[in-house]
């Protein structure tokens, strides 16, 4: 069922890629709840060696993904040395993990695992990378992506 999944469609990295992707990931996390709910199944069903190499493919297409879109301008060139490399992990993390926060907030929606992860990613994007998102997904999407955060001068101990 791993194998399955592709990252890159039509071997072009793209946006739909990444949110097709996630949509992969979020549908055998469904199907397998059972294994995805305890990591003690996983391990003894035999799936932890085969999950590492699906992790590994993940990663590495994802680097293939955020190096086109760094070479296409609609990424930023990488700050600091790893601080992409520990993005993609991220990504993998709230992916992988998604069916366990459902069980504690009951928030588990695909839509709003799309979201999640779009909104680690955009703070990357070039404004020509955030104008072709717009292209693809639309102005409403990129302004729902979440709860806007209250300003800080609200707080009382900044005053």
């Amino acid at each position: 069922e791993f194998k399955r999944i592709s990252v890159i469609n039509n071997g072009f990295p793209s946006f739909t890629s990444i949110q097709n992707s996630i949509w992969a990931l979020f549908r055998l996390q469904q199907k397998y709840s059972f294994i995805f709910n305890e990591v003690r199944l996983m391990k003894s069903f035999g799936m932890d060696d085969e999950v590492g190499q699906f992790a590994e493919y993940i990663y590495e297409n994802m680097r293939k993904i955020i190096g086109y879109s760094i070479k296409s301008g609609n990424f930023k060139p990488e700050p600091y040395p790893g601080i992409y490399d520990n993005l993609i992990k991220t990504v993998w993390f709230i992916c992988f993990n998604w069916i366990n926060y459902d069980r504690i907030t009951n928030e588990s929606s695909l839509e709003r695992l799309q979201k999640q992860i779009w909104s680690l990613l955009i703070i990357n994007f070039t404004e020509k990378g955030i104008n072709e998102f717009i292209h693809v997904f639309g102005e409403e999407y990129i302004n729902n992506l979440g709860v806007k955060f209250v300003s800080l001068e609200s707080y009382s101990f900044l005053k």
